[in-house]
């Protein structure tokens, strides 16, 4: 028996390369991204400079050639280490290899620094080679650097225009081999240390980089000249408010008291994410490329936000060639989400007074609306922003239980609850005999998403009606005495939306299912926006069908017939919305292309098909997320796959990919539904948590020795841990322990990783405990014992399982 892995599906199509990988701080407001041409571009974060980019680099020439920019496509770009932002590169052009290692830290001011390590090694076997390096500075428009100014979603290519002519001005230097670069301003553009160079100066009018440092190499067989530069963070716009680790600033390495040598440097970066990361949930998987996956997610989430200079609001951005004065509520909500559950509830605080103080001067949603008064109005325009925001903020205190904190939002967030009722009541119309309009009980028409149309799209609806029935639930949990105004409210509004779902259903009878659409006027001819999006999934995704809805299936087939769905996507596009964009794809592609939007409702799939009990559909979703929504070489989240396009990588890095990313990887492992118990006879029931391990983990991960293991994970239930081990191939060893409020615990063995035949139960130290478990052949279910326990699961029949 064997099942999907990711060799084997990683393996059907050439993957993704990381175009733009970031470097910078966490919180920072610079931000340092790495491109696969061993350039830096730099911009701030908060757009307070416009589109102006600084820019760093390398480029070479060997012996008599003119220099130009080594080969993007043969780069070789990887992490350093698991969980910081430290970026090797290495391209081999003819007989030099270039090795570059691209880092920040902060001085000891709390001031940013890049530091670009370079090491140039002569390769050929039995000659003497010479060779000349340039570092290249520039400071340009956004525009110049690109052949489209909507980057993200043209494939990467060095443009040699804006890096012609450098910035630098003067060049000082304080020894043969050391010294710094100066601008016209007068700012130190870099310091720099080096060994095995000679000839160093500023190249001249005439060569094709102007106002570069130019350093040339004389290297026998095998021998390697290096560089050490030192770049302060440009614009001068201050520090971030996130306290970091400062490096040292006494010199080591190649000795220049302006330059921190390689180990310092690397040794300051790693310290300054583990002090950032030491409080959050362990989630340890025996998969390389999925832990990669899971490293570098936690890494871009402290990369993606910023951090105002008073501290107390951060800025939470999307990710790609915008900086984050771009804010979307509906993408970022995803990873919002996702730093709760890792346990940074304080970070994520700092968001949401952010998206508290939209409200303020709110203009609206681009829609038909009343009025704008009490909705949020981040900075894009869809209609379900308000719901959006008020489900995060539901979420966050289901998540920390922190009333202290809730009451201080909570006038806000009745100001938008009732701006939501407000907006409905809008269109409660009736026709002359009394019959309802379709969109009767739903909010205005209004943009739905970026796509542009407008209408009354359920996507714009069944987010807005979660996150009024997700504050309805916080209210009525803190005794609010409007909490019962709003669960009506949302009891209305679930029941408008269903009603218009059905005025929207219609019998396909060439094919024999049924089709909704996805706005309530458009016909079955009338494609607008994107159906496997914005659609009937979106009614899965709020909640508002279950995942056992026996539409489903026919949503499924019916994908499938459109071709836009298949085993390994779910969401094929017809082309770019933006025609020209379009064009240059398939320019770059030298033909037609295929494009998936990806990570999107694969997630919602993956979760319908573990609950539907379609282990074999959901692990091929799971893998194919995993390989074709990350870049190959540093497992970074993009937006949407081109098979014939390795270098498109659009919105590289990815948000709001990176939270659903995030929820397929835990929720394979476990998942807390929400269960009924019976207090005391004649009480009401009340919620309370069942605790599900290891719902659809890939059989692989349960071979003999491997671990997985869980600490510090917050469930809206409370605090969950647990590890798995496979401690032979008769045995699998459970330790878990779990929060008061979850009051059942289960245990999942896939088959092909053996069946149950024997279970016991002890404490940690080992003593056997008398607890009543019950279990078959691949589920184990024990009420939760209020206390770390071991599970000691005898197991048969394990042929699948290496």
């Amino acid at each position: 028996m064997t099942e999907a892995n990711f060799n084997s599906i990683s393996g059907l199509y050439p993957r993704t390369r990381s175009k733009r990988i970031y470097i910078h701080r966490p919180l920072d407001e610079t931000l340092v991204e790495v491109r696969p041409d061993l350039t830096v571009l730099i911009k701030d974060a908060f757009g307070r400079k416009g589109s102006l980019r600084r820019g760093y680099g390398f480029a070479f020439a060997a012996s008599s050639e003119k220099p130009q920019f080594l080969d993007y496509k043969k780069v070789e770009q990887a992490f350093l280490f698991r969980k910081a932002p430290v970026v090797s590169s290495l391209i081999r052009e003819g007989d030099f290899e270039h090795r570059c290692t691209f880092l920040t830290s902060s001085d000891v001011h709390g001031q940013g620094r890049i530091h670009l390590f370079m090491e140039v090694k002569n390769v050929h076997a039995t000659r003497k080679r010479t060779g000349h390096c340039y570092f290249l500075s520039t400071e340009r428009q956004h525009d110049q650097f690109y052949v489209h100014t909507n980057e993200d979603y043209i494939p990467f290519r060095s443009e040699d225009g804006p890096w012609l002519a450098g910035m630098a001005a003067v060049h000082e230097q304080g020894s043969p081999s050391s010294g710094r670069l100066l601008a016209s301003s007068g700012d130190v553009l870099a310091h720099y240390q080096t060994k095995g160079f000679a000839g160093i100066g500023l190249s001249k009018k005439g060569e094709k980089f102007v106002n570069a440092l130019k350093l040339t190499a004389e290297l026998e067989p095998g021998e390697s000249a290096y560089i050490e530069l030192e770049v302060p963070y440009p614009f001068g716009l201050g520090t971030p408010a996130q306290s970091t680790t400062s490096t040292a600033s006494t010199a080591e390495g190649m000795g220049s008291s302006h330059v921190t040598g390689r180990e310092a440097a690397l040794a300051a970066c790693q310290k300054l994410w583990a002090d950032v990361l030491a409080d959050g949930m362990i989630l340890e998987v025996p998969d390389s490329q999925v832990q990669r996956v899971l490293d570098t997610i936690t890494i871009n989430l402290f990369q993606l936000m910023a951090s105002n200079e008073r501290g107390d609001s951060i800025i939470p951005g999307q990710g790609g060639y915008n900086d984050f004065a771009m804010v979307y509520s509906w993408e970022v909500a995803f990873y919002i989400r996702t730093l709760d559950r890792l346990g940074y509830s304080s970070i994520v605080e700092r968001i949401l007074n952010y998206f508290m103080s939209t409200q303020d001067d709110s203009i609206g949603p681009d829609g038909d609306i009343k009025s704008a008064e009490g909705s949020f109005r981040p900075h894009i325009h869809w209609m379900c922003e308000t719901g959006v925001v008020l489900n995060i903020l539901a979420d966050h205190y289901m998540l920390t239980r922190d009333r202290k904190w809730i009451h201080g939002v909570i006038e806000r967030a009745l100001r938008a609850c009732g701006w939501i009722a407000s907006e409905r009541a809008e269109t409660k119309q009736t026709f002359a005999d009394g019959t309802k309009v379709k969109h009767y009980g739903l909010l205005p028409a209004g943009r739905p998403h970026d796509w542009p149309v407008k209408g009354y799209f359920y996507f714009s609806d069944v987010n807005t009606w979660k996150g009024l029935q997700a504050m309805a639930q916080v209210l009525k949990q803190i005794g609010h005495p409007q909490a019962q105004q709003f669960i009506d409210e949302a009891d209305d509004y679930k029941a408008c939306i269903l009603q218009a779902v059905e005025h929207a259903t219609y019998l396909l009878e060439d094919q024999d299912i049924h089709w909704i659409s996805n706005e309530v006027y458009a016909k079955p001819d009338e494609r607008v926006g994107v159906y496997s999006i914005d659609g009937p999934i979106s009614l899965v995704e709020a909640g508002l069908w279950e995942a056992d809805h026996p539409f489903l299936k026919e949503l499924e087939q019916y994908l499938r017939n459109e071709g836009i769905m298949n085993d390994l996507f779910s969401c094929k596009l017809p082309g770019m919305e933006d025609p020209l964009l379009g064009i240059l794809q398939e320019g770059f592609a030298h033909g037609e292309i295929d494009l998936y939007y990806v990570n999107n409702s694969e997630r919602t799939w993956h979760r319908i098909w573990i609950e539907q009990g379609e282990r074999e559909k959901a692990l091929r979703y799971f893998w194919s997320t995993m390989a074709f929504s990350t870049t190959l070489d540093t497992g970074h989240c993009h937006e949407r796959f081109s098979p014939q396009l390795p270098w498109l990588s659009p919105w590289q890095p990815n948000g709001s990919g990176s939270g659903r990313l995030f929820d397929m990887i835990a929720d394979s492992l476990f998942v807390v539904r929400e269960g009924k118990e019976q207090l005391e006879q004649g009480q009401e029931e009340q919620g309370r948590g069942h605790l599900e391990l290891l719902p659809c983990v890939p059989g692989d991960w349960l071979g003999i020795g491997k671990e997985i293991r869980v600490a510090g994970a917050q469930t809206m239930y409370g605090e969950v841990s647990f590890s798995i081990v496979r401690t032979a191939a008769s045995e699998l060893k459970v330790e878990v322990e779990a929060a008061a409020e979850i009051t059942t615990l289960h245990v999942n063995v896939p088959a092909i990783a053996g069946s149950i035949d024997k279970v016991s139960v002890t404490d940690v130290l080992g003593n056997p405990l008398s607890l009543n478990v019950s279990f078959d052949s691949d589920r184990i279910t024990l009420s939760n014992p209020l206390q770390p326990v071991c599970l000691h699961i005898g197991i048969a029949g394990t042929a699948g399982i290496a």
